[in-house]
């Protein structure tokens, strides 16, 4: 009896035995399938990822190929627009300097004639104080009136008040003695020397002006063209329409040239972008 029932069992045992490595096949089967389906879902997936990485750079590069032909475009507009304000502003400074230039002759030519009237009215104080003032032996007049000084009718010293009564009598002794001609000729000495104080006076007030106009930061300047040459003085103005569009213009130069100091270095930073996004891709 015991002998059959460890035969029951060997046998039982051996038929399990061989049951297992066939669980064992068919377990490896479904995992060996199972893992080919996560392949297949995993390839599709990454597909899909592939592509949509693919068109977000695609995206980034075309947004920066935009941005960086907007920039070179810009930069190349603000390059004409300088050289187009370079040619302004050699125009006025030209203008500028045609200015200048008429300016220091026609002052030239006011200088000349004022100090030609300047030494005429020199002149003709001189020869006015020389007939008047001069030394009384060595002058005709005075001989003539030495010989008729009963003629005159003349104060004594006594009567002299102040210079001007003085010269009133003078004036009286010279006059009983000089023709109509000599008259006229020592009334137009009168009016120049007149005229010379009046000039004086028109020079000075020019010189107060063309210093009152020169801006302070040329005063050394100025100084040391006066000492070289007093004609070629240029009265500086900065409310001069020329010298204001000259100044505007620097300014608009100054200002595209940091806007456009700024886009290259934009630029640079985009090219770079695009350069790192190229590298990481390939």
């Amino acid at each position: 009896m015991n002998t059959e029932s460890d035969q029951n069992k060997l046998l039982q045992k051996f038929k399990n035995l061989r049951k297992e490595p066939q669980k064992q096949v068919d377990y490896l089967t479904n995992a060996i399938n199972d893992i080919e389906e996560n392949l297949i879902r995993n390839k599709e997936s990454y597909k899909i990822q592939m592509q949509k990485i693919d068109q977000l750079f695609r995206a980034n590069v075309n947004d920066l190929n935009e941005q960086i032909n907007q920039l070179k475009n810009d930069l190349e507009i603000q390059s004409l627009h300088l050289k187009q304000i370079e040619k302004w502003l050699k125009a006025t400074r030209g203008w500028i300097l045609i200015r200048k230039y008429l300016y220091k002759q026609k002052y030239r030519k006011w200088k000349m004639e004022l100090l030609r009237t300047h030494y005429h009215i020199e002149d003709a104080y001189e020869a006015f104080n020389k007939t008047v003032f001069g030394n009384e032996a060595n002058h005709p007049i005075w001989k003539v009136c030495t010989n008729s000084l009963a003629t005159v009718q003349y104060p004594t010293s006594n009567n002299w008040i102040n210079e001007q009564s003085w010269l009133h009598y003078r004036k009286q002794i010279i006059e009983s003695q000089l023709s109509t001609k000599n008259k006229d000729e020592i009334k137009c000495i009168q009016h120049r020397l007149r005229s010379r104080k009046i000039t004086q006076q028109i020079f000075n007030h020019h010189s107060n002006r063309e210093s009152h106009e020169n801006n302070e930061d040329y005063v050394d300047e100025i100084n040391e063209s006066k000492q070289q040459d007093e004609l070629t003085n240029y009265p500086y103005s900065i409310n001069h329409p020329l010298h204001i569009h000259e100044q505007q213009l620097m300014n608009t130069f100054n200002q595209i040239k940091t806007v456009q100091y700024l886009n290259l270095i934009e630029l640079n930073e985009k090219e770079n972008d695009l350069h790192s996004l190229l590298f990481q891709k390939y």
